[in-house]
């Protein structure tokens, strides 16, 4: 039958074969309710119910006819037909899925058109400005970090403020020349720029940089 189709139909395109197709379906949706057209959903329901008993004996039949090595043969083939079908669906799966992840990739570019970077700039500030409060001032989304140890302050306890005073009492401990007296070292002008805070009378002392400072009321600063 099919090589008597592909003979009958060698000329025609896939555009031609698809609309072939459709007209078929629909035809064949026509005769169905043409065929049925008083039918209540029960009957229906009924009526796909006897159809599937009676396939279902069909089969018990003919394999009841079938010796061993026919059902055994039968089996294998059907099992060979759920592996392709299975890995079929799995690699057009796998394709849907390829094609998904390249339009996600598409739609996140980071070069933004002109026409939408107004609208994105205005979201930006208002959310700085009025949300957020942070418009203008560096030191307020930074991680806390200890103005002696330069490490990261994780954890739910309080954060406490040494003052600029009490740093500079502790000299004799976290400063450049105590630190190489003490190891007997002499520490690199590189090395001790990068634990330099500029200003506040604190040239001289091991601190971090990134430590966040707080501006009192009274003029002194304060570091976490």
């Amino acid at each position: 039958m099919k090589l008597c189709r592909q003979k009958k139909n060698p000329l025609m395109s896939p555009e031609e074969k698809a609309d072939k197709r459709d007209k078929e379906r629909v035809r064949v949706q026509l005769y169905r309710e043409k065929k049925n057209p008083l039918m209540s959903p029960k009957e229906k329901a009924d009526k796909r119910d006897k159809d599937r008993v009676r396939k279902q004996l069909n089969r018990e039949k003919k394999n009841a006819s079938m010796s061993l090595e026919e059902q055994e043969d039968k089996r294998d083939k059907e099992r060979v037909r759920v592996q392709l079908y299975r890995e079929k669906k799995r690699a057009s799966q796998e394709a849907k899925d390829n094609k998904e992840e390249n339009i996600q990739e598409k739609t996140c570019d980071y070069n933004i058109p002109v026409d939408i970077k107004s609208p994105i700039r205005q979201a930006r500030e208002r959310d700085q400005k009025e949300i957020m409060k942070v418009d203008n001032d560096p030191n307020a989304c930074r991680v806390a970090v200890c103005v002696l140890c330069d490490r990261l302050i994780i954890g739910c306890e309080s954060i406490h403020k040494i003052t600029g005073e009490k740093l500079r009492s502790q000299s004799q401990r976290i400063s450049v020349k105590s630190y190489e007296d003490y190891h007997q070292v002499k520490l690199k002008d590189e090395l001790v720029s990068q634990y330099q805070i500029t200003g506040y009378d604190l040239e001289g002392l091991l601190l971090s940089p990134r430590a966040k400072k707080t501006c009192n009321r009274n003029g002194s600063v304060a570091f976490e």
